[in-house]
Protein backbone atom coordinates (compact mmCIF):
# COMPACT_ATOMS: atom_id res chain seq x y z
CA UNK A 1 0.00 0.00 0.00
CA UNK A 2 1.20 3.69 -0.84
CA UNK A 3 1.60 5.88 1.70
CA UNK A 4 -0.88 8.95 1.94
CA UNK A 5 -1.06 11.73 5.10
CA UNK A 6 -3.27 14.57 5.94
CA UNK A 7 -2.51 16.93 8.67
CA UNK A 8 -4.86 19.10 9.93
CA UNK A 9 -4.18 21.92 12.27
CA UNK A 10 -6.49 23.74 15.16
CA UNK A 11 -4.19 26.78 16.08
CA UNK A 12 -6.84 27.84 19.02
CA UNK A 13 -5.87 24.53 20.62
CA UNK A 14 -2.37 24.35 19.41
CA UNK A 15 -3.06 20.95 17.89
CA UNK A 16 -1.55 19.28 14.83
CA UNK A 17 -3.41 15.99 13.67
CA UNK A 18 -2.00 14.05 11.06
CA UNK A 19 -3.36 10.92 10.04
CA UNK A 20 -0.47 8.35 7.88
CA UNK A 21 -1.51 5.30 6.25
CA UNK A 22 0.90 2.48 3.84
CA UNK A 23 4.54 1.92 3.62
CA UNK A 24 6.75 5.45 3.74
CA UNK A 25 9.51 5.78 0.80
CA UNK A 26 12.10 8.39 1.85
CA UNK A 27 10.75 10.49 -0.71
CA UNK A 28 7.38 10.72 0.73
CA UNK A 29 9.21 10.91 4.46
CA UNK A 30 11.17 14.29 3.45
CA UNK A 31 7.55 15.37 2.03
CA UNK A 32 6.08 14.64 5.10
CA UNK A 33 8.59 16.08 7.33
CA UNK A 34 8.34 19.77 5.65
CA UNK A 35 4.60 19.58 5.45
CA UNK A 36 4.52 18.90 9.44
CA UNK A 37 7.01 22.01 9.92
CA UNK A 38 4.70 24.08 7.74
CA UNK A 39 1.67 23.13 9.66
CA UNK A 40 3.39 23.90 12.88
CA UNK A 41 4.33 27.16 11.46
CA UNK A 42 0.85 27.62 10.95
CA UNK A 43 -0.45 26.80 14.34
CA UNK A 44 1.81 30.04 15.39
CA UNK A 45 3.06 29.10 18.90
CA UNK A 46 6.41 28.82 20.09
CA UNK A 47 8.77 25.31 18.52
CA UNK A 48 8.04 22.73 21.13
CA UNK A 49 4.37 23.79 21.96
CA UNK A 50 2.41 22.89 19.98
CA UNK A 51 0.18 19.26 19.99
CA UNK A 52 0.50 16.31 18.48
CA UNK A 53 -1.93 13.57 17.36
CA UNK A 54 -0.96 11.62 15.09
CA UNK A 55 -3.20 8.44 13.65
CA UNK A 56 -1.15 5.37 12.05
CA UNK A 57 -3.61 2.46 13.02
CA UNK A 58 -3.77 2.29 8.84
CA UNK A 59 0.50 2.68 8.43
CA UNK A 60 2.40 -0.57 7.41
CA UNK A 61 5.30 -1.40 9.85
CA UNK A 62 8.28 1.38 8.66
CA UNK A 63 11.82 0.39 7.50
CA UNK A 64 14.63 1.39 10.18
CA UNK A 65 15.63 4.29 8.08
CA UNK A 66 12.14 5.86 8.56
CA UNK A 67 11.76 4.78 12.42
CA UNK A 68 15.29 7.02 12.28
CA UNK A 69 14.20 9.80 10.60
CA UNK A 70 10.94 10.02 12.82
CA UNK A 71 13.46 9.82 15.56
CA UNK A 72 14.91 12.94 14.53
CA UNK A 73 12.03 14.28 14.36
CA UNK A 74 11.11 13.77 17.97
CA UNK A 75 14.42 14.52 19.83
CA UNK A 76 14.66 18.69 20.26
CA UNK A 77 14.12 19.39 16.83
CA UNK A 78 11.85 22.02 15.54
CA UNK A 79 8.88 20.12 14.99
CA UNK A 80 9.03 18.20 18.39
CA UNK A 81 5.71 18.69 19.92
CA UNK A 82 4.96 19.63 23.76
CA UNK A 83 3.19 16.18 23.92
CA UNK A 84 2.39 13.51 21.29
CA UNK A 85 -0.85 11.27 21.29
CA UNK A 86 -0.70 8.11 18.46
CA UNK A 87 -3.60 5.47 17.60
CA UNK A 88 -1.64 2.54 16.55
CA UNK A 89 -2.90 -0.89 15.67
CA UNK A 90 -0.52 -3.28 15.88
CA UNK A 91 1.11 -4.10 19.23
CA UNK A 92 4.68 -4.11 17.44
CA UNK A 93 4.20 -0.65 16.56
CA UNK A 94 3.36 0.48 20.06
CA UNK A 95 6.19 -1.25 21.43
CA UNK A 96 8.93 0.47 19.16
CA UNK A 97 6.88 3.51 19.48
CA UNK A 98 7.28 3.48 23.32
CA UNK A 99 10.99 3.11 22.64
CA UNK A 100 11.43 6.10 20.13
CA UNK A 101 9.66 8.75 22.31
CA UNK A 102 9.52 6.39 25.68
CA UNK A 103 8.67 9.12 28.17
CA UNK A 104 5.01 8.95 29.32
CA UNK A 105 4.14 12.38 30.46
CA UNK A 106 5.12 13.52 26.96
CA UNK A 107 3.78 10.64 25.04
CA UNK A 108 1.38 7.78 24.95
CA UNK A 109 -0.60 4.81 22.55
CA UNK A 110 -4.46 4.91 22.40
CA UNK A 111 -7.13 2.82 20.47
CA UNK A 112 -9.12 5.40 19.08
CA UNK A 113 -8.48 9.36 18.23
CA UNK A 114 -11.30 9.92 20.56
CA UNK A 115 -9.25 8.76 23.56
CA UNK A 116 -6.23 10.21 21.77
CA UNK A 117 -8.03 13.74 21.84
CA UNK A 118 -8.69 13.38 25.20
CA UNK A 119 -5.56 13.02 26.69
CA UNK A 120 -4.14 15.07 24.44
CA UNK A 121 -6.34 18.08 25.34
CA UNK A 122 -6.97 17.33 28.78
CA UNK A 123 -5.44 20.41 30.05
CA UNK A 124 -7.75 22.27 27.85
CA UNK A 125 -10.70 20.00 29.64
CA UNK A 126 -9.56 20.07 33.02
CA UNK A 127 -11.74 19.12 35.38
CA UNK A 128 -14.95 18.72 33.31
CA UNK A 129 -15.97 15.49 32.15
CA UNK A 130 -16.71 16.58 28.80
CA UNK A 131 -15.10 15.06 25.99
CA UNK A 132 -13.92 17.45 22.79
CA UNK A 133 -15.71 16.45 19.52
CA UNK A 134 -13.56 14.36 17.13
CA UNK A 135 -15.18 17.16 14.65
CA UNK A 136 -13.56 20.02 16.63
CA UNK A 137 -10.82 20.20 14.60
CA UNK A 138 -12.66 21.59 11.48
CA UNK A 139 -14.25 24.02 13.92
CA UNK A 140 -11.78 26.66 13.86
CA UNK A 141 -9.31 27.74 11.19
CA UNK A 142 -8.56 24.49 10.19
CA UNK A 143 -6.06 23.69 7.04
CA UNK A 144 -5.59 20.40 5.55
CA UNK A 145 -2.31 19.60 4.08
CA UNK A 146 -2.54 16.17 2.55
CA UNK A 147 0.29 14.27 0.74
CA UNK A 148 -0.19 16.10 -2.63
CA UNK A 149 1.24 18.71 -0.70
CA UNK A 150 -1.63 21.43 -1.10
CA UNK A 151 -3.33 23.17 1.24
CA UNK A 152 -7.33 23.31 2.06
CA UNK A 153 -8.92 25.79 3.76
Amino acid sequence: MNAAYTIDINPRQRLMAVTLTGFLTWDVFVELRRDVAKAINQIGCLPGQHLALWDIKNAKIQSQDIVGGFRAMSDKSTVAARQIAVVAGQSLMRMQLRRLIGDERVFQTFDTVLEARKWILRSEIGSSSRVPSITGLTEIGLTNISSAGRAVN
